[in-house]
């Protein structure tokens, strides 16, 4: 390592060999060239171009670090419980940068209209048991998303899970003109620009 200046040591992240073997040359480049393809096609404008992609964002949350007296063995802080609830958020950018509102999901049976308090103005949200996104839900993020999209044929970029290729989703997306792109699969990690820069910074600041 002395005589080779040009390396370091470094820790090595965990990636699922789905992943590693799903992002390869040709498919990345198949789907580039169907996402030209479809642009071209439709003639889908910069502000009509979207990407959406859904996180979770745990309640019960905990800092990193705090100002102590030495010697201090328990350092507690307040939270909403011990265990965290998760809220998932469904998210769309434009590639112009525009964010419609939020989509979100509590957990719980009963809608509780207090859980709208002080929401981004135009958000909508939605109850599920597990707190996650499920099928008929995707189906209302469809409809919520048309009502923010700009005029003109859409294009909606997300990942290709199981709950969002439903006949009753992709019937409404083509009723109220817009266009569904699935992302090969095991590559949103690379190919999601919420992921990579998005996400990321809102989980820290929350």
């Amino acid at each position: 390592m002395t005589r080779h200046t040009d390396l370091s040591f470094r820790s090595t992240e965990t990636l699922s060999y789905g992943r590693g073997s799903g992002l390869n040359r040709t498919i990345v480049q198949e789907f580039y060239d169907l996402l030209t393809k479809t642009v071209e096609t439709h003639g889908i404008e910069p502000q009509n171009l979207f990407s959406m992609d859904k996180t979770g964002l745990q309640l019960c949350t905990r800092s990193t670090n705090v100002v102590i007296e030495k010697g201090s063995k328990r350092v507690p802080q307040l939270s909403s419980g011990e265990k965290g609830k998760t809220v998932s958020i469904m998210a769309c950018c434009s590639v112009t940068g525009v964010f419609p509102p939020p989509f979100i999901i509590f957990k719980g049976k009963r809608r509780k209209e207090e859980l709208a308090d002080r929401l981004p103005p135009g958000t909508e949200f939605h109850m599920t048991e597990s707190g996650y996104a499920q099928t008929a839900t995707f189906r209302e993020c469809v409809q919520f998303f048309s009502k923010h999209k700009p005029a003109g044929k859409s294009l909606l970029i997300m990942d290709g899970h199981t709950l969002h290729v439903d006949y009753e989703a992709l019937s409404n997306a083509d009723a109220n003109d817009i266009t569904l792109l699935l992302l090969p699969a095991h590559t949103s990690h690379e190919l999601q620009p919420l992921d990579k820069s998005v996400f990321k910074a809102l989980k820290s600041a929350f």
